[in-house]
């Protein structure tokens, strides 16, 4: 048997570049998963998926949510909310919000709330992660509480509470702000 040529021996050009393309895939994805376990963690991933399921404020002070529901803040109460929310930023903290509750299309399509004052339960403890007050009285539309900044995504005692607040307020919200002007909300 005669030896391989140089030429015989050489790869195919489709083979060389597949093994490039694999190999460099293959790094992007190490690469990936070394930065979100020694990085930046896999809290930025709670970010953005925050960021997916958390509505913005619009210039009207309004929130449009995808189930036909509006919820619209009254500019001065919204004022009021973002002075003491940029004042206590260090805290979670919890707030009710009463105002007038419209079934459009006879109750067969969405409901816009607007809101149109704003109360601060009695808190018993609050820290970073963590707020504990004597709930809102049964007329409120919506409870809210906030979490750190971009941190969007309800918790486990979220939802729970929620519970709590809708056997008080059947037809109420459930809010978390997590920004300026980005909220998520939850409700039937």
């Amino acid at each position: 048997m005669l030896p391989n040529t140089e030429k015989e021996q050489e790869e195919h050009p489709f083979f060389r570049y597949a093994k490039r393309i694999a190999i460099f895939c293959i790094g992007l994805f190490l690469l990936y998963l070394m930065t979100t376990y020694f990085g930046i963690g896999p809290y930025i991933l709670q970010i953005f998926e925050g960021q997916i399921v958390s509505e913005q404020l619009d210039a009207n002070y309004t929130l449009f949510l995808g189930n036909g529901t509006t919820v619209i803040f009254d500019e001065a109460m919204y004022a009021e909310l973002l002075a003491y929310y940029i004042a206590h930023q260090r805290y979670e903290f919890a707030a009710c919000f009463m105002g007038n509750l419209t079934f459009t299309n006879g109750g067969e399509g969405g409901k816009i709330y607007l809101l149109t004052a704003m109360e601060i339960p009695h808190t018993y403890s609050q820290s970073v992660h963590r707020v504990v007050s004597s709930g809102c009285p049964a007329e409120t539309l919506v409870s809210l509480h906030t979490h750190p900044y971009k941190h969007c995504l309800f918790s486990e005692q979220d939802i729970n509470s929620f519970f709590v607040f809708h056997q008080r307020s059947p037809t109420g919200l459930f809010a978390l702000m997590c920004e300026e002007d980005r909220f998520t909300f939850y409700g039937y």
